[in-house]
């Protein structure tokens, strides 16, 4: 998806895509909302099993050339790691991505697409369910980023690892059919984390992308048609 607004130096754009373990970008259907509210809506299918990656870029005038671009992003109502498209790297036409949440210096938990369990309980506590099911939301917003690389011996960083829940109750089952989730997969080795300390650019809004989720045949039930995808050359202005 895209959002493109005006500002008093020029347009500025930004997108955000869902891509699966192999590059290709998941087919965005539905896409709602409004450029002018710095939101958009829209679904994506998705398959149990399968991780994905979160990858953003903008462009803007003059003026924004020396801004990074900070991502923030939200799973199923559980905040993880944030990331920083770098201005250097925009101007290479680089696109920033994220396809795990940090455990350890050397240590990361891919994204990952699963599916939700029903509750035991008729009516289970409020915080054993999922907050916000079958969404991945993404915060765009416009600013400075200084890093500070996390080696090895690093005892200064607390690493936390969100317990995103796969509960869903049975009611809300009933509703919904939609059994989907996003999880986190098995630790597996990464890059020494490189953290970003961001200071926002006042006066710039935040742009906000969230992605509903399902199975191609529930989304196809839902009366989605996916022959017709939102996300083509034409209708998205990819180049």
């Amino acid at each position: 998806m895209r959002i493109i607004t005006n500002h008093e130096d020029g347009e500025v754009e930004m997108h955000v895509v869902i891509v699966d373990s192999t590059g290709v970008i998941l087919n965005e259907y539905m896409v709602t909302g409004s450029d002018d509210h710095h939101i958009k809506h829209c679904w994506i299918p998705v398959v149990e099993g399968q991780t994905f990656e979160i990858w953003w870029f903008g462009r803007g005038p003059n003026s924004y050339s020396k801004l990074d671009i900070l991502a923030t992003p939200c799973l199923d109502g559980s905040d993880v790691n944030c990331g920083v498209l770098l201005a250097r790297e925009r101007a290479r036409d680089g696109w920033g991505w994220l396809d795990s949440h940090q455990v350890s210096a050397d240590m990361a938990r891919p994204f990952e697409f699963g599916r939700l369990e029903l509750a035991d309980d008729d009516e289970p506590p409020p915080d054993a369910l999922v907050e916000d099911p079958n969404t991945i939301r993404v915060q765009l917003g416009w600013g400075w980023s200084r890093p500070q690389q996390l080696g090895h011996e690093s005892d200064c960083h607390t690493f936390e690892c969100p317990e995103i829940t796969t509960s869903l109750g049975k009611q809300e089952a009933l509703l919904a059919g939609n059994y989907a989730s996003v999880t986190l997969g098995e630790p597996i080795a990464s890059d020494i984390l490189e953290t970003q300390n961001f200071r926002r650019k006042l006066g710039i809004p935040s742009a906000e992308f969230v992605f509903h989720y399902g199975p191609a045949d529930w989304l196809q039930a839902y009366g989605i048609d996916l022959n017709v995808p939102s996300n083509s050359g034409v209708n998205e202005g990819w180049n």
